[in-house]
Order: C-alpha cells, then sequence, then structure tokens
C-alpha cells in the first residue's frame, strides 16, 4: 500500500511539474499576446497618420493637375496669338509698304 501511495503522489507531482511548465507557457504567450498588440495599436496609428498624409498629398496633385491643365491652355492660346500675326504668303511679293498689305492680299 505504501507503494501504491508513492506511485500516487509521483503521479500527482509529475502532473504538477506539467501545470508548472503549462503556467510559463501561458504567462509568456500572454506576455506575447501584450507586445503584438501594443505592436497592432501602434501600427494602427501609423497607418491613420499616413492616410492623412496621402489625402493631402492628393488633394495637392489634383490642384497642381488642374493649374498644369490651365498653363497649358494658356500657352497654346498664346502661341496661337503668336502665330496669327507671322503669317507668310508664298508667290506674292514683298514690299516695304505695309499699309498695302492688306490691298495686296
Amino acid at each position: 500500500m505504501d507503494v501504491d501511495l508513492l506511485k500516487y503522489i509521483n503521479e500527482r507531482l509529475a502532473k504538477l511539474d506539467i501545470l508548472d511548465i503549462l503556467r510559463e507557457d501561458i504567462n509568456a504567450l500572454c506576455a506575447s499576446l501584450k507586445f503584438s498588440q501594443c505592436q497592432i495599436d501602434d501600427l494602427r496609428k501609423e497607418n491613420t497618420t499616413l492616410k492623412g498624409t496621402v489625402d493631402s498629398i492628393h488633394s495637392k496633385v489634383e490642384v497642381v493637375q488642374r493649374e498644369n491643365k490651365l498653363l497649358k491652355e494658356s500657352l497654346l492660346d498664346v502661341q496661337c496669338r503668336s502665330m496669327r500675326n507671322n503669317l507668310i504668303f508664298s508667290g506674292i511679293p514683298e514690299n516695304d509698304n505695309s499699309r498695302g498689305c492688306e490691298d495686296t492680299v
């Protein structure tokens, strides 16, 4: 009976050792989970900040694109007006009298 009691006590001690190991593993997992949660929170904050920055840059790019389009249209208008005054007609003799150009044409 003493041998059976010793076996029983040894089995219980072995189970307690296993429980201690499991407790340590669970504590380590909890610490790891807390660390991971802190990292996730930090990444969420950073992501929110970056989204705001991207939205701001996107709106600035839209403004620059509109300004670029207006500048291109303005440049084209200036080029067309400049070219309008630089017409050259071939086959018509040039003369120094600039007032007679309309009559010559």
